[in-house]
C-alpha cells in the first residue's frame, strides 16, 4: 500500500465530483430491482472523496468507505454532511479490513487496487474474500 501522505497530497488538491459511470452501469443492471437497498452492505475500498458512496447512499444502500488517506476521509465527512447523507467511514488499510467474515453484499473499487503491488493485491483481493 502506498503511504497515506502520497494519498493525503492527491486528495488535497481534488476528488472526483460525479460516480464512475461504470459503478452506475453496474448497479443498475445488478441491483435497481431491489426494492429495499438499506438491506444491501456494499464497500468501497480506496474510497476517495465520497463520489461513488454519496451516489449508492442516495440510492438506498447501505454503504461503508475505507481510505488510507486522512484527507480523503475528511473531505467524504464534509460531502456527507453537506449533503445530509449518510455514510460508514473508515480510516484504514484495505489489507487489514475490521468488518467480520461475509458482512458485504458487493466490494467496488475503482481506483485502488490497481496502485499496490503483486503481493499486496494478492493479500487485498484475500480480505475482500472474506468480506463478501
Amino acid at each position: 500500500m502506498l503511504q497515506n501522505k502520497v494519498w493525503d497530497k492527491k486528495f488535497s488538491k481534488n476528488t472526483a465530483k460525479y460516480p464512475s459511470e461504470n459503478l452506475i452501469i453496474f448497479i443498475a443492471k445488478n441491483f435497481f430491482q431491489i426494492k429495499n437497498r438499506k438491506q444491501i452492505k456494499i464497500l468501497e475500498i480506496g474510497s476517495g472523496g465520497g463520489a461513488n458512496l454519496l451516489f449508492l447512499s442516495k440510492e438506498g444502500f447501505d454503504v461503508f468507505g475505507i481510505d488510507g488517506s486522512e484527507v480523503a476521509i475528511k473531505k467524504s465527512k464534509k460531502l456527507f454532511d453537506s449533503e445530509k447523507s449518510s455514510v460508514n467511514l473508515c480510516l484504514g488499510d484495505i489489507s487489514h479490513l475490521n468488518y467480520e467474515d461475509n458482512f458485504f453484499d458487493l466490494v467496488i473499487d475503482n481506483e485502488c487496487l490497481y496502485s499496490n503491488d503483486t503481493k499486496s493485491s494478492i493479500k487485498i483481493i484475500s480480505e475482500i474474500k472474506r468480506v463478501l
